[in-house]
């Protein structure tokens, strides 16, 4: 009887972590949804709402971040940036690394500048925040800058194998 308690005890955590998974994959993809709908917006505000508070801290904090941003993009929209597209296509698994849940996502950005199409695929990495049932994201690229990730989170490690940006630029007619 007691084998049979713990087999079923086994299979019925097993079913529990699977479902926990596939919610978090599933919240994954709301956050980073609503963080290039930010990006295509200029939504400064809700972009941060979804970026890694060390980050956001250690680069000045919120209100000098925004103005950063809104003074960048109002040059930019200047030389004739634009966003065309902002995308999410896909979340990877699901880790648990350093006492938090982690992931990898996929996007694919269009933008245009200066007579020129821009189209990345590219990478957020993803942190969850358990106790406000939040994705914070950053660049992936980022983290294999170790000047600056020395700086930002110095203490990070990940096993989650990043994959190169992609990038490919075309002159529009």
């Amino acid at each position: 009887m007691k084998k049979k308690i713990l087999i079923l005890l086994s299979l019925v955590s097993g079913m529990v972590t699977a479902q926990s998974i596939d919610s978090l994959k599933i919240s994954a993809l709301r956050d980073a949804k609503a963080a290039a709908k930010a990006t295509l917006e200029l939504d400064f505000e809700t972009v941060l709402k979804y970026t890694h508070p060390t980050i956001i801290e250690k680069t000045g904090g919120k209100d000098f971040l925004i103005k950063s941003m809104v003074e960048l993009f109002d040059e930019m929209g200047k030389q004739g940036f634009k966003f065309e597209k902002s995308e999410v296509i896909a979340v990877s698994s699901i880790t648990k690394e350093d006492g938090e849940y982690r992931c990898l996502i996929q996007n694919d950005n269009r933008m245009t500048i200066s007579g020129t199409r821009i189209k990345s695929k590219s990478y957020l990495f993803g942190f969850y925040d358990n106790a406000i049932d939040r994705w914070y994201f950053l660049e992936a690229e980022k983290l294999k800058d170790t000047d600056v990730m020395k700086q930002l989170l110095p203490d990070f490690k990940t096993s989650i194998i990043i994959p190169p940006d992609e990038v490919v630029t075309e002159k529009i007619e």
